[in-house]
């Protein structure tokens, strides 16, 4: 068995004589490539019999994820266990490039030991976790999954170096389901108010839903996706400021009325995606101009519409956009027409809009 190359999935149980127990792992050294580990709750008995993984003798293997099945429910004193298993484990782990850790049950999770070398961290599931220290790390993709618990990504005040060092290197964020999620760090009240005292430099993809709460994200000013899901208008014009977005998706965009005081922000985006938003207008002319602030988007290719109930009919402005390709529009139930104009892109695409049909152009 110490030849073994290849070991996808090692699952621990201790309520059975016969199943895997983790010091038969401390041996497989030749293991390559990726290892995904299964009931780590059967370790909160003895939290230190995590080092007999022994990722430090395993220089090939490269992935790792990390899986508790039961949260701690009884015992206080536990909460600290699951610390323990997920330090000895990453401890030394200079060879692991992606590392995703599910159902982990502390409060606070700590990787301050791990490589600098991870390329990758996702978490998910961890339903008390409420408290990351990550600054040493300089992750290129971070994913985070359901941590309901959590309200700040960075939250060491004393170490502000460090944490702009571990911003600067993200190129990729993705934030699903985090319902307590106030802003990446905890910043002063005069830095909230300016969006946040960090800033993404490498930042090219953003995407976040369900972050209900979230009141403020970094500077990204290289940034060329965006994908943005139930959150505020607020965290919407927060980052497409001073940004060079170049696709940008809004769904579900809280409070969202219109483009006004974004769509200046948007002359590079070439491809836009607009759904689920029931309050929008794109044609809600308050300020008697902004139908035709559209033209602004002079970089745009692609748009899309879709259950959009308060459009009648599309902006003015479009009809100047000179790089405009496709335009697809669906289940807008209330969109009464199409402007000839329309007719002479390369794709136009109406579905499920009962009032307005090709045919009536």
């Amino acid at each position: 068995m110490t030849n073994l190359q290849t070991l996808t999935l090692f699952v621990l149980d201790t309520t059975s004589k016969d199943s895997a127990k983790v010091n038969e792992l401390r041996g497989l050294n030749n293991l390559k490539g990726r290892l995904e580990i299964k009931g780590l709750e059967s370790l909160r008995h003895c939290p230190t019999e995590a080092k007999h993984i022994n990722l430090m003798g395993k220089p090939h293997l490269h992935w790792l994820q990390l899986n508790w099945n039961e949260p701690i429910v009884d015992d206080v004193n536990d909460l600290k266990k699951d610390d323990v298993i997920l330090r000895d484990i990453v401890l030394h782990s200079n060879n692991i490039k992606t590392l995703l850790i599910s159902g982990f049950g502390g409060v606070t999770m700590s990787l301050v030991n791990i490589s600098t070398n991870l390329d990758k961290l996702g978490v998910y599931n961890c339903e008390r976790l409420q408290y990351l220290e990550l600054t040493p790390l300089h992750v290129k993709h971070i994913s985070m999954f359901i941590l309901r618990s959590l309200e700040w990504i960075v939250n060491d005040n004393n170490n502000g170096d460090n944490s702009s060092t571990f911003c600067a290197s993200l190129t990729e964020i993705v934030l699903f389901e985090l319902p307590n999620l106030k802003g990446w760090c905890r910043c002063s009240e005069e830095e909230m108010s300016k969006g946040c005292c960090h800033q993404f430099k490498s930042l090219e993809e953003l995407r976040i839903q369900f972050c209900y709460n979230l009141i403020s994200i970094p500077q990204h000013i290289d940034i060329k996706k965006i994908y943005l899901s139930s959150v505020t208008a607020k965290i919407l014009q927060q980052a497409v400021t001073h940004s060079n977005v170049e696709s940008l998706t809004i769904n579900k965009i809280l409070n969202f009325k219109s483009l006004s005081g974004v769509l200046q922000h948007l002359t590079r985006v070439c491809e836009l995606s607009i759904w689920n938003c029931e309050e929008f207008d794109p044609c809600n002319d308050e300020d008697g101009c902004y139908s035709m602030k559209w033209k602004e988007l002079t970089n745009l290719k692609v748009l899309t519409f879709e259950r959009i109930p308060k459009m009648k009919y599309l902006p003015e402005g479009l009809q100047h956009i000179t790089t405009l390709q496709t335009l697809r529009i669906k289940k807008c139930v209330n969109l009464t027409s199409i402007p000839e104009w329309a007719t002479s892109l390369q794709v136009l695409d109406i579905k499920d809009c009962p009032k307005c049909s090709i045919d009536m152009i």
